[in-house]
């Protein structure tokens, strides 16, 4: 998400996470993880991460949604996907069945 935002434009906001900063131009917290050149410190809870993207979006004036979603609304779309997976499945073993009879 950083990534597409722009990190450079992220940087120049010196934001912190907690009392880390939230992007460094080289690793240095062992929580950090690599985005483009530099490193950026993630929060570890879903709403930590939640304010920091508020805040970003805030402060660079960003048209986009935010949207923290739960885990049974992950599980629920999980769920979806696989039932539509195992449907055109179903559809293209019916189809291929029924040419194999021609």
């Amino acid at each position: 998400m950083i990534e597409s935002i722009g990190i450079k434009k992220v940087i120049n906001l010196n934001l912190k996470n907690g009392s880390e900063d939230f992007v460094t131009p080289m690793h240095i917290y062992g929580d950090q993880y690599p985005c483009g050149d530099f490193w950026i410190s993630i929060p570890d809870s879903t709403k930590g991460k939640h304010k920091i993207l508020l805040t970003i979006k805030a402060l660079l004036k960003l048209d986009m949604t935010i949207k923290s979603i739960s885990k049974e609304e992950r599980k629920d779309k999980k769920l979806k996907e696989l039932r539509q997976k195992i449907d055109e499945l179903l559809n293209e073993s019916k189809s291929s069945d029924e040419s194999a009879i021609c």
